[in-house]
């Protein structure tokens, strides 16, 4: 099957398996607008990436529908699929649900960081660390679902999860590590990792030091006029050390 009927047949699946389902609620639910999902749904166009990544999450849930999705986006869109079924692979799960937040500020990424460490965190930590903003970023991503409370701790809705094609995410992360050309870097192909943990002051220094070596070796890498061509590969080390304390959590 076409790309364009493997969508259609989708949604439309997606929709009578589901007691007053309509294309409107598909559209709030991914984030495609009305009319772009209408076109798709009637077979009128053929989708692209964008609309691709942001639909299987919702009508192809890796719960209920398994590998389906990792094994749509292989077949249409080899690429992507292949670092997605390795996501997949490794437990990495989408979290589509940051992506549907009306913005995601940096605020945001680090009580969001904070919360998917393991033993996630508290609300008194968030607060000492961010002050004042931290409440409205932990208010929004509490009713988004993003972060649940459990016996009084805060922790991330999934511990390994992704964030596939939300611009709004990639250029809050993109200010913090300041090292993305959002001319050049396909967004909509590329995939946001985010693990953080508590690490000891040993360990801490260790990977300090791995993080430099990394660095220093890309930046010769990209910097040898003979290695440059048409491609464009971006590769970002993320280090949230916010407080790398006993509990676990950073």
């Amino acid at each position: 099957m076409s790309l364009k009927d493997d969508i259609t047949s989708a949604i439309e699946v997606w929709l009578q398996s589901r007691r007053g389902a309509t294309l409107l609620m598909l559209s709030k639910l991914s984030g495609v607008s009305y009319t772009t999902l209408q076109r798709v749904a009637q077979g009128e166009v053929e989708p692209s990436l964008k609309v691709v990544m942001l639909l299987l999450p919702v009508i192809m849930p890796k719960e209920k529908e398994g590998d389906r999705a990792s094994k749509l986006l292989l077949e249409h869109f080899p690429e992507t699929g292949y670092w997605i079924k390795a996501a997949d692979d490794a437990g990495i799960e989408p979290l589509p649900e940051v992506g549907l937040l009306e913005n995601f500020s940096r605020e945001d990424f680090i009580v969001l960081s904070m919360g998917a460490t393991s033993l996630g965190t508290t609300k008194e930590r968030i607060l000492a660390k961010l002050g004042e903003k931290a409440q409205e970023s932990l208010d929004k991503l509490l009713a988004a679902g993003v972060l649940l409370e459990d016996n009084g701790r805060v922790v991330a809705s999934k511990k390994k999860f992704r964030v596939l094609g939300h611009e709004k995410v990639l250029r809050e992360i993109g200010w913090l590590a300041e090292m993305f050309d959002f001319k050049l870097l396909d967004k909509w192909g590329s995939m946001y990792s985010i693990k953080t943990e508590g690490l000891s002051d040993e360990a801490l220094k260790k990977g300090q030091r791995i993080m430099i070596d990394a660095s220093d070796k890309l930046t010769e890498l990209f910097s040898d006029p003979s290695n440059h061509g048409e491609n464009v590969m971006g590769y970002a080390l993320f280090s949230t050390f916010i407080d790398a304390s006993k509990e676990g959590e950073s």
